[in-house]
């Protein structure tokens, strides 16, 4: 087992979306893992929500779920 496998079946386990860095303004869905170069060694467990910025639907991850506050 991969550590990608690890932190996938550790976020479905746990009812997270993806990842996120808020430090460098970086998520990720569980299905598409460390897109980027970072080490992912600051990244958080997150919720995906969608956002309009600049006139285009974006996924935005946050560690808190959106609609709970």
């Amino acid at each position: 087992m991969t550590v990608k496998e690890i932190v996938k079946e550790y976020l479905e386990e746990k009812g997270f979306d993806g990842l996120v860095n808020t430090d460098i303004e970086c998520g990720c869905d569980k299905d598409t893992l460390f897109p980027c170069e970072s080490t992912c060694e600051n990244c958080s467990p997150a919720y995906k929500h969608v956002e309009i910025i600049g006139g285009e639907e974006t996924d935005v991850y946050t560690e808190h779920r959106e609609d709970a506050e």
